[in-house]
């Protein structure tokens, strides 16, 4: 699925269990050039330290995705 991006919705666990595996996951997809994106309501203060993408909602993560694709076009990320 690497050449693919991918939106995971986690709202119903608590993904503080699955940080290290989600943010090599992300780092794995910025380096293929593909969004990986969490949809998550649980924000909370142990999360600013990880490079995720999370959003609230399914039209949030797909909004991101395209604002990720611009930015690799203009070679911004």
């Amino acid at each position: 699925f690497f050449h693919l991006h991918v939106i995971i919705d986690l709202n119903s666990i608590q993904i503080v269990e699955y940080l290290d595996l989600l943010n090599s996951l992300s780092e794995k997809y910025k380096t293929l050039k593909k969004s990986f994106i969490v949809i998550t309501s649980k924000i909370n203060e142990e999360l600013y330290d990880f490079e995720l993408a999370l959003v609230p909602t399914f039209k949030e993560a797909l909004d991101l995705i395209q604002l990720e694709e611009i930015e690799r076009d203009l070679d911004i990320i």
